[in-house]
């Protein structure tokens, strides 16, 4: 699951440097903590099947990676990075201009 989750974000920041690939990583997997954390608890509390809520975040990473694989074999832009940096670009000329 990391694997394929893994190949895509290296496919998203060839350009980039060691701090853009290590915060994707540290990022992936703090959210994968968090979810595995809380299925425990849910688990502890008995309001889900243990095998369930510790499954969970597998499964859930396992279906992103898997989409994300496929849409990037389709040519579809996975994250539109460029149009993000233009739009915060843009809006600090906004807010420069009001100032």
């Amino acid at each position: 699951m990391f694997a394929v989750l893994g190949a895509v974000l290296g496919q998203w920041v060839k350009r980039s440097g060691l701090g853009v690939s290590a915060g994707y990583s540290i990022f992936f997997f703090l959210v994968y903590w968090v979810f595995l954390i809380s299925g425990e608890d849910l688990a502890d509390r008995g309001r889900v099947v243990p095998w369930l809520s510790m499954w969970a975040p597998n499964l859930v990473f396992a279906a992103l990676g898997i989409a994300l694989v496929w849409r990037e074999r389709r040519g579809q832009v996975v994250l539109p990075v460029d149009r993000i940096r233009r739009a915060l670009a843009r809006r600090r000329e906004e807010e420069t201009e009001e100032e």
